[in-house]
């Protein structure tokens, strides 16, 4: 994940530097970054809770048991993902603000 929001940081460079010298707040897109990597993992955690009570359900009902969701597992993997959104952000930002100087708007 990290390698990937490093990647969109780096083909952005420009567009990074553009808007920064336009004035808008790193503190923005900054945002916009914690953002660009929190939703496909809200997205991703959502389907696979979702999916994952689903598919037991199934199973269950054929094997004629009682149903029991173990919360506090679930609760735990998504608050490791919610956490690693915030360290996959918190690592990117070095590259997000060497991105934003005006030196990035130069081209070869």
């Amino acid at each position: 994940m990290l390698v990937l929001t490093l990647e969109q940081v780096r083909e952005r460079r420009r567009p990074l530097a553009m808007l920064a010298a336009a004035g808008v707040p790193r503190s923005v897109l900054a945002r916009s970054l914690l953002w660009q990597t929190a939703v496909p993992v809200v997205l991703g955690v959502t389907v696979a809770v979702g999916i994952g009570i689903a598919i037991a359900a199934l199973v269950i009902r054929l094997t004629s048991l009682d149903l029991h969701i173990d919360w506090p597992t679930i609760g735990i993997s998504t608050g490791v993902a919610l956490v690693l959104v915030f360290v996959v952000t918190a690592c990117s930002l070095p590259s997000l603000r060497s991105a934003t100087r005006p030196s990035a708007l130069r081209t070869e």
